[in-house]
């Protein structure tokens, strides 16, 4: 697979595709409803519009952390940003 390949070109071990796939395959679906955009409307915080979506959906689910190399979520208090780069 084309990104195993660049992986391996610089020396990392491959990544295990059908693991990662799999991981992804076994999260809930979040349907984006009325309680979704309502919570995302309320909120001032320092990020873009859609970026609220993904805040609102977070805290209505509970999640206070998550493996990403969007930034933007490091202004939001509440949410523990994990850099993917150093997720073991």
């Amino acid at each position: 697979m084309k990104i195993n390949k660049i992986i391996e070109e610089k020396g990392k071990k491959p990544l295990d595709l059908k693991k990662n796939i799999d991981a992804i395959l076994s999260l809930p679906l979040v349907w984006l409803d009325f309680l979704i955009i309502k919570r995302a409307s309320e909120y001032t915080y320092p990020v873009t519009g859609i970026d609220y979506v993904y805040v609102a959906t977070m805290e209505i689910n509970f999640v206070w952390e998550v493996i990403s190399a969007y930034k933007e979520l490091d202004k939001i208090k509440f949410i523990r940003r994990i850099e993917p780069k150093e997720y073991n």
